[in-house]
């Protein structure tokens, strides 16, 4: 809107913040260098950042880079898994309580939450938990073909 002077009136913002959920904390490959790149660049920005890692080790813990993680502490699946290690990443229950309670102590509709990675440690439970929250409108599993969409409740 503009006003009789015709300068654009600007209403205060509330600061946004992202939240980046991810199998893993630390740079390993490279989809995981991309969100630590990225969780990186938001903070150089000025938006607050909060890394939830699905696995033990953030690259990072100190937060000298001014991410803060927080740590779920889930063995990601291996190949030569066995069935009982198998069933927890089919839907891992102590992910949905996690990041659930995360979503209802800290939420807000300036929070945008980037799903980055999730196959590995968070497993679909992630999805239920992510319902919770006010702003989700897409989540991501990393490619084109397999995007999920999250509708918001």
């Amino acid at each position: 809107m503009s006003s009789r002077t015709g300068r654009r009136r600007t209403a205060r913002v509330q600061a946004m913040r992202v939240v980046i959920l991810s199998d893993v904390g630390s740079a390993r490959g490279g989809a995981e260098r991309i969100a630590l790149l990225m969780a990186t660049l938001l903070v150089k920005r000025g938006l607050t950042v909060d890394f939830i890692v699905g696995d033990i080790t953030p690259d990072d813990p100190d937060g000298a880079l001014g991410i803060r993680f927080h740590v779920i502490g889930v063995e990601p699946i291996h190949p030569a898994s066995t069935m009982k290690a198998l069933l927890p990443a089919l839907y891992n229950f102590r992910v949905l309580k996690f990041v659930s309670k995360f979503i209802s102590e800290t939420d807000t509709p300036w929070t945008v939450y980037h799903l980055h990675s999730w196959s590995k440690a968070l497993s679909p439970s992630v999805f239920s938990a992510l319902r919770r929250a006010r702003s989700v409108t897409a989540g991501w599993s990393g490619t084109e073909k397999s995007a999920v969409p999250l509708q918001p409740i």
